[in-house]
């Protein structure tokens, strides 16, 4: 019986120049919904796509980081690739800083029970660092003014003049480093917007860079969900600010658990504790969000382990 090789480098490249997802026929843990659910993680211009091929494909292409690689450059190096084979997943994008798509990956992995989740995870890693990353701004070209204006700059600084100009640049400065940072100002209603810029604010205070990423991307969700979702925006505000009250009273404790381990009898089981809680609702809010069951979303019960904020209030 002969056995016919399947050039799968050559049909995910056919496939990716129509669709950012690309499933092979028999890939272990996928049925006929798995494309439109990694789809649905997408936006149209993050640039990403996803490869899932069998387990197979290792023994007929080689090890996983050789395919992304071929497959990365039969894409022209530009894309950033989240590639599943078997149960392994590798992150791959030469366009961003090195190491960056495969740091990403991890992180995402560590999370994930199987393949699917952790490419679904990696999409959300990598939108969270694009917003945090945003490309360069192209420079405002100078155009100089006409002789029949005023001039745009005095010929001889005044000392108050000069003081005004260095303290608007330190504004400025301090300004881009926020930015750079992400946002901290959120469009939502009533307490919601205040409570999300302040979770915003306190997670650079975390040193587990992956909850840093979970709680901002869950304030990005938030925000999301009143812009585009909330039938009723002064209701589900009153639902959600109570919600994230907790949320915030978890980041406290969880910020002076994880700087003062020594006073607390099992530090790493309590963090573990709050991460958990912070990132079931994030999750759970994103899923809700995807699936449109606004009546779920408010009738929600937290994680059992917010609610029991008060074990994080001794």
């Amino acid at each position: 019986m002969r056995v016919v090789l399947v050039d799968y480098i050559a049909e995910a490249v056919a496939a990716l120049q129509h669709t950012p997802v690309y499933v092979a026929p028999g890939t272990e843990g996928t049925d006929r919904d798995t494309t439109a659910k990694l789809q649905s993680r997408l936006t149209k211009d993050d640039n990403i796509v996803l490869v899932m091929l069998p387990a197979s494909a290792e023994a007929e292409l080689g090890t996983i980081s050789t395919i992304v690689g071929r497959l990365s450059e039969a894409l022209g190096d530009h894309r950033i690739i989240g590639l599943s084979v078997g149960k392994k997943v590798v992150g791959f994008a030469p366009s961003l800083p090195a190491g960056t798509a495969s740091d990403l990956m991890r992180r995402a992995e560590s999370v994930s029970n199987d393949p699917l989740t952790a490419l679904g995870t990696f999409v959300q890693n990598v939108h969270l660092w694009q917003v945090e990353h945003p490309p360069p701004k192209p420079p405002v070209p100078f155009v100089p003014p006409k002789d029949t204006e005023i001039p745009w700059f005095p010929t001889v600084l005044t000392v108050p003049a000069i003081a005004g100009y260095g303290l608007y640049w330190i504004i400025k400065r301090r300004m881009e480093n926020e930015e750079k940072k992400g946002k901290t100002r959120f469009n939502a209603p009533d307490k919601v917007g205040e409570l999300l810029a302040q979770i915003a604010r306190e997670r650079w205070k975390l040193n587990d860079p992956e909850l840093i990423q979970v709680t901002y991307q869950m304030c990005l969700d938030m925000e999301k969900y009143f812009s585009s979702f909330s039938k009723d925006k002064s209701r589900d505000a009153r639902a959600f600010q109570d919600r994230l009250k907790e949320v915030s009273l978890v980041l406290e404790k969880y910020i002076e658990i994880q700087n003062n381990p020594r006073y607390y009898k099992e530090p790493g089981e309590e963090l573990n504790r709050g991460k958990e809680s912070i990132t079931g609702f994030s999750e759970y809010l994103l899923d809700s969000i995807q699936s449109g069951r606004q009546a779920d979303l408010i009738d929600y019960t937290v994680n059992t382990n917010i609610l029991e904020a008060q074990k994080y209030r001794r």
